[in-house]
């Protein structure tokens, strides 16, 4: 589910742990280059307080780094454990090797998912992407693994 506010992040948490599979089964995803904007630690921070009080996610939450090879050290040094990031090859290489010695995955592009910002009615898209229904489709405004609509 991709986010670009607390609010939304919360309200995602919340629609998910409504469905069998539970908030546990969300993966939260933060919008295209978002480290440049709120910062790595505020986005990491973002993760957490949408989620106080819920089951934690069964996979990491994604912050999308961009280009931005230093925004994904950072994120991994304060304990990111998903990461996009969408620079150069040969600094995609080494990044993923730092990540996987921290415990952490990293994404050369972001997976497709529900935008929360895009998408029409997306509360009820997420229940039924979590109740399984893998034969829907991802609705219109949704984002597909490139990052664009």
């Amino acid at each position: 589910m991709i986010v670009s506010s607390l609010e939304q992040a919360r309200d995602a948490v919340r629609t998910a742990g409504e469905t069998p599979a539970g908030a546990a089964a969300l993966t939260l995803i933060s919008e295209p280059e978002a480290s440049a904007r709120l910062g790595v630690l505020g986005w990491l921070a973002l993760f957490d307080e949408a989620r106080r009080g819920a089951a934690p996610g069964t996979g990491p939450d994604l912050l999308d780094c961009g280009p931005r090879a230093g925004h994904v050290l950072a994120a991994l040094r304060l304990g990111a454990r998903g990461i996009v990031f969408r620079g150069d090859a040969e600094r995609a290489r080494r990044l993923s090797e730092i990540a996987v010695a921290k415990g952490a995955v990293l994404l050369r592009e972001t997976p497709e998912a529900i935008d929360a910002d895009t998408a029409p009615d997306w509360r009820n898209a997420l229940i039924a992407q979590l109740a399984g229904d893998q034969a829907r489709p991802l609705p219109e405004g949704s984002r597909k693994g490139n990052g664009e609509p």
